[in-house]
């Protein structure tokens, strides 16, 4: 897996050569080290208040989204959240975010990657889009909107 960190330059560079931000890559997405938050029963006690959204924290359900696809080692996850539409996936986010517990995203643990898969030492969440299966069609534009699941 690349650590973000590797990633880090003067700016970031857009198609056309512009710089877009002068932040460094691992100042945006990564928290200081050792400033990641504790996964604790309140935190969770806040996830099950979200609207659509199941929390599993039984040892099947972790263990299934330990690993995917890849050569990667198997890194089990301290719960697995399970969204039925995008409010519920706003609402979790939020709140890993208020509480700063890294989130995995995971389909069907089919990629070859290991993006699915929280980093080794994170003690976080994995977000399965697997229900979101809303499908909503625009006959006008002949447009098609598919849920991730």
């Amino acid at each position: 897996m690349t650590d973000v960190r590797l990633l880090d330059s003067e700016s970031t560079q857009s198609s056309l050569d512009a710089p877009v931000s002068t932040a460094k890559v691992s100042e945006v997405c990564c928290p200081p080290e050792g400033k990641y938050g504790e996964v604790t029963s309140e935190f969770l006690d806040k996830l099950r208040e979200v609207p659509e959204l199941e929390v599993s924290v039984d040892e099947d359900s972790l263990q299934s989204c330990a690993r995917d696809k890849s050569y990667h080692l198997p890194h089990r996850p301290t719960a697995v959240l399970h969204p039925s539409s995008t409010s519920a996936v706003s609402g979790a986010l939020a709140l890993c975010y208020e509480y700063r517990i890294p989130v995995a995203t995971r389909g069907a643990g089919t990629g070859l990657e290991g993006g699915a898969i929280l980093a080794k030492g994170l003690h976080g969440v994995v977000l399965s889009t697997e229900e979101l299966k809303t499908i909503d069609f625009d006959e006008t534009s002949m447009s098609c909107w598919v849920g991730a699941g």
